[in-house]
């Protein structure tokens, strides 16, 4: 009699398993906007792939999931253009409130490091002072995908890049970091803006 409902039990238990199971390897975003006018945001999927789907708000609130197949980074974009970047993975999820002019974002891995820095950020007073920040941090955050993108948006994205500096940086961050998308078109890029430095 056991064996006959243990049986029984077996499709049950699969499907629970199975429903868990995808349910872990679920990425979600959710969020409150403080503009409850926005209607939609935009999710453009920078690294590894590169897609945009389109995200429905309404009355400020908006939630979104999918399965990524590894960390993926992707850009929030509203329709007047601002962009705040979101790291996903399987398993996350990830809470973002205020606004895009000025975000706060929770949740796992690289998401924390990124509002950390946020946060350090409007502490900083001058250029030199942001200078020392955004590199104090990436030598303190060198595994984390958050440096990659503070990397290229505060020292790539200069109009003259320090190159040297640069490639000092980048030898010391660790290896994964180093293979994403981020750095290797940063990588590449690199002889180019030598000698865009070297003809002026």
């Amino acid at each position: 009699q056991s064996m006959k409902v243990i049986i029984k039990l077996i499709p049950i238990l699969i499907f629970i398993c199975f429903s868990s199971c995808k349910d872990n390897n679920g990425f979600t975003l959710s969020g409150k906007l403080h503009n409850k006018k926005e209607k939609s945001i935009y999710a453009i999927f920078d690294d590894p792939i590169a897609k945009v789907d389109t995200i429905k708000v309404i009355d400020g609130k908006f939630e979104y999931t999918f399965v990524p197949d590894t960390i993926t980074l992707i850009r929030l974009v509203n329709d007047s253009g601002i962009a705040v970047p979101v790291f996903a993975d399987k398993g996350w999820e990830v809470k973002f409130n205020g606004s895009f002019s000025s975000p706060h974002v929770t949740g796992n891995g690289p998401n924390k490091d990124l509002q950390d820095f946020r946060n350090k950020i409007k502490e900083a007073k001058d250029s030199t002072n942001i200078k020392n920040l955004v590199k104090s941090f990436i030598m303190e955050n060198r595994q984390s995908y958050a440096s990659a993108y503070i990397l290229n948006e505060y020292m790539i994205q200069k109009t003259n890049p320090d190159i040297k500096e640069l490639e000092e940086i980048i030898a010391q961050l660790d290896g994964h970091i180093k293979d994403s998308r981020i750095v290797d078109i940063i990588q590449k890029n690199i002889p180019e803006k030598k000698n865009n430095n070297s003809d002026k």
